[in-house]
């Protein structure tokens, strides 16, 4: 249980560093996606991400005021994992606004955006094992879906290696994480 209480505390001490990667790369996405997808659901799309995103903050200010002991962390936990479910979700929603296919270069630079926000909640959520999978997931399936809706399957094969090979990155990643604190003295 300590374990589990130290990595949320992990978690929740580098969210504002995701909440800030966030932001800048909604602003990018904004601007790129601003030629080709329908304003006014863009828009919307934009307001959603930050609005989630505040909510995170609002989250991490709350933990942070109160810092509760590692053996009183587990509905903090659930708290970040709900959120970071809908984050994720709202994140790929992002892609139900696009032209089908990697034709566009604001589309493809999208999906490269999208990728930095990936790997950058390794950075966030790398310390809880399945809070990442919880993020990235509700990303990777419109992504998908995206990809094979006009049967590209260069897209398709792009997105799941790239799944493959970043959730075997963060598992190995979160064992040695959990492994690090056990080793620490009063833990």
């Amino acid at each position: 249980m300590l374990v589990a209480g130290e990595q949320i505390h992990i978690v929740y001490q580098a969210i504002l560093v995701g909440i800030l990667g966030g932001f800048l790369n909604l602003i990018f996405s904004t601007v790129l996606l601003w030629k080709v997808a329908p304003r006014a659901p863009l828009l919307g799309w934009s307001a959603a991400v930050f609005v989630v995103a505040m909510v995170r903050f609002l989250l991490g200010r709350a933990y942070q005021r109160i810092r509760p002991d590692p053996e009183d962390a587990a509905p903090w936990g659930r708290r970040l994992r709900w959120v970071t479910l809908v984050s994720g979700a709202v994140w790929g929603a992002g892609f139900l606004m696009l032209p089908t296919g990697f034709g566009s270069v604001n589309t493809t630079l999208y999906f490269i955006c999208l990728m930095g926000v990936i790997w950058g909640s390794v950075l966030v959520y790398g310390a809880v094992p399945g809070l990442y999978r919880a993020f990235v997931l509700p990303i990777y399936l419109p992504m998908i879906l995206w990809a094979l809706v006009p049967l590209e399957v260069s897209g398709f094969l792009a997105a799941t290696v790239f799944f493959l090979i970043v959730s075997r990155y963060t598992s190995s990643g979160s064992a040695a994480i959990a492994l690090q604190i056990r080793a620490t003295p009063g833990v």
